[in-house]
């Protein structure tokens, strides 16, 4: 109903009435009506005034709604489980590469979160104000920050799986092999080489004036734009998805076939010292596994969209299409698919505290060790109090979790 002064049925056989639709007033509407259906015969008693009839698209709302339900909730268990498996991480052994990398990963969780959602939520409670083109800086870090963040949350989870591995399958060679230092190395080089990959953000894109007189961050040149919406597409699927998967896989694979065989070779040897070690390896083993099969869940189905679905749509959507009918069912199914998959991807940045907690026996008991502690100095228990001056906490083990 938009810039028109008044939509009309022109149906004037017989007695049926003539249902007029209008923005303006009704007396301007039915002169509107009257002048456009001059010579139609006595129409004027057979006109009936309607309000503008409600466009707007069910599955629009129910895609809006689900921005708005499911961002505030994720951001809410992100920061939570975040914080908390920070402040678990900094008080153990710094020494420890998993300590280090696991502390890197909430971090960059964290970032990934706010960067990528708040652009959503910002534009579905202010009605359509896009954060991103208030300057072109915004515009280009923006894009630069939501993939980059993305991807290295996405290797480090790899560094630590490939860690656990050396560990694990290797354990002659895993005080050489997994120390600080090298783990410092791979993070250095991780965020140097992801950092040119996604520097192509700096000139790909730009802030843009359409037709319509909107202001859009994209890219006006029509390479840039193949290049964003085919080449990237994929070469963000391969690096943020596939290839971590596919490492994953692999060193979670060996890791589960040696804990076995390990475990196997301990029914017939020492039953009191070998199995300690063999808990926490199984420990930290359970935890891995269960967050790469969360990461394997949450990131694939949206890199999968992108290439199958959504780019064929948009294809689709730019040809001359005659079936429209067609056309409003891609529209339809990406105004809900598209949100669901985003948050979808983005819970993999808010659960992983969660997923330890419910994996881990050795980190829940390391969390709720500190949890007591915050407790007590709050409101603290004089027969705590007392026992703590005599049982001191232990030093927490290298292989805790």
């Amino acid at each position: 109903m938009h810039g028109y002064d008044a939509v009309y049925d022109v149906s004037t056989s017989g007695d049926q009435i003539i249902r007029l639709y209008t923005n303006g007033t009704p007396t301007s509407a039915r002169h509107i009506l009257l002048a456009n259906l001059e010579g139609n015969g006595n129409i004027a008693s057979r006109i009936r005034v309607f309000p503008p009839p409600d466009d707007t698209n069910y599955y629009d709302s129910v895609g809006e709604l689900i921005w708005k339900l499911g961002i505030p909730i994720l951001l809410l268990l992100g920061t939570f489980g975040n914080v908390s498996c920070l402040i678990v991480m900094t008080k153990n052994d710094p020494r420890v590469p998993t300590h280090l990398l696991l502390s890197c990963l909430a971090i960059f969780d964290t970032l990934g979160l706010y960067i990528g959602l708040s652009r959503y939520w910002v534009f579905y409670l202010t009605d359509g104000i896009d954060i991103w083109t208030f300057s072109e800086a915004v515009c280009k870090f923006g894009h630069f920050f939501v993939y980059y963040l993305l991807q290295c949350s996405s290797w480090i989870l790899v560094a630590v799986t490939i860690e656990r591995f050396i560990v694990t399958c290797a354990p002659i060679h895993a005080k050489t092999m997994t120390t600080t230092r090298n783990a410092v190395i791979a993070l250095v080089t991780m965020f140097i080489a992801l950092f040119i990959l996604n520097s192509h953000y700096f000139h790909t894109v730009e802030l843009i004036i359409t037709r319509k007189n909107e202001t859009l961050c994209w890219s006006e040149d029509l390479h840039n734009r193949l290049f964003l919406d085919r080449t990237w597409a994929l070469i963000d699927l391969t690096v943020y998805s596939l290839v971590p998967l596919v490492i994953i896989f692999v060193c979670n694979v060996s890791i589960i076939v040696k804990v076995r065989v390990s475990h196997r070779r301990t029914s017939c040897g020492n039953a009191r010292v070998v199995p300690n070690r063999q808990k926490r390896i199984s420990s930290m083993t359970a935890m891995l596994v269960t967050v790469n099969f969360v990461f394997m869940i949450t990131t694939l189905p949206i890199s999968i969209y992108v290439i199958v679905f959504y780019q064929k749509g948009k294809d689709y959507l730019h040809l001359e299409v005659k079936n429209s009918q067609n056309r409003e069912q891609i529209l339809d199914s990406n105004a809900i698919l598209w949100p669901l998959l985003n948050l979808l991807q983005y819970s993999n940045n808010a659960l992983n505290f969660y997923l330890y907690c419910i994996s881990g026996p050795r980190f829940r008991e390391q969390y709720s060790q500190l949890f007591r502690r915050f407790s007590n100095r709050i409101a603290p228990n004089p027969s705590e109090t007392t026992a703590a001056r005599i049982v001191e906490t232990p030093p927490i083990e290298r292989d805790k979790f």
